[in-house]
């Protein structure tokens, strides 16, 4: 099985992100890779601002155009993508993942639970957070969606772990504040994240995204036991593949 994990710089554009995203997925595709994932709100980033008059155009409708275009990437390419992205729901901003089959289309749908994505003091009813955790089987193993915060949930790690999924998907968004140095930091602080895979006992595949927000990129797959079996060092853009 071969897993591709894709570190995007993020554009202002949500197309130019988007072709970006369709680019890679083929990359991933023609090198026999057979699932790829990219970071959380890989299309826009993170550049909500609690404002529903600017964030609401930042999400895309699920099922939608864009869907529809990664469902026939992935069918022609026989190729799993997961992808985080902002949805929007009539009114409503979430911040969500999916997951593609190439048979399919999407089998696994996942709104964050953790509110950390927006400010606490937004209006409630343009901006949500999920409830559901819910676990997908395919012929490469289970697959189950946390998103950033979701992680450092003790509450959540703990439902994760009785459902027993071989795979974690994880986008997720980091960044550090300026006059940090980003490797020394990172490389002290990416073994709570570790550590919180190793609480659920799975198969962690670990996303970041590089933009102008300060978020860093890298990414990681790590072993049930916490150790880290790949990882692309923070700061580069481009593709970890993975044979396991």
């Amino acid at each position: 099985m071969r897993i591709a994990l894709c570190v995007i710089k993020i554009e202002y554009e949500m197309e130019k992100n988007f072709n970006k995203i369709l680019h890679f997925i083929k990359l991933a595709g023609h090198k026999g890779a057979n699932l790829i994932l990219f970071p959380e709100a890989a299309l826009t980033g993170l550049i909500n601002n609690d404002n529903p008059l600017h964030d609401l155009d930042l999400g895309i409708e699920i099922p939608g155009s864009h869907t529809e275009r990664l469902i026939k990437l992935s069918s022609e390419l026989n190729i799993y993508v997961g992808v985080g992205l902002f949805e929007k729901d009539g009114n409503k901003l979430f911040d969500s993942a999916i997951l593609i089959s190439p048979s399919t289309g999407i089998i696994l749908k996942y709104r964050r639970l953790t509110p950390g994505w927006h400010g606490k003091n937004v209006d409630n009813s343009f901006y949500g957070n999920g409830k559901q955790l819910k676990i997908v089987n395919t012929e490469l193993g289970s697959f189950i969606f946390l998103i950033c915060g979701d992680l450092f949930d003790d509450g959540i790690v703990s439902r994760v772990r009785k459902k027993s999924p071989d795979w974690l998907l994880y986008p997720f968004a980091r960044r550090f504040e300026k006059g940090i140095s980003i490797k020394e930091e990172w490389t002290k602080e990416k073994e709570y994240y570790t550590n919180r895979i190793k609480m659920i006992g799975t198969k962690g595949v670990m996303v970041n995204y590089i933009g102008e927000d300060g978020s860093f990129g890298g990414a990681m797959l790590v072993m049930p036991d916490g150790k880290i079996k790949a990882e692309m060092p923070v700061g580069k853009e481009g593709i970890l593949y993975v044979d396991l």
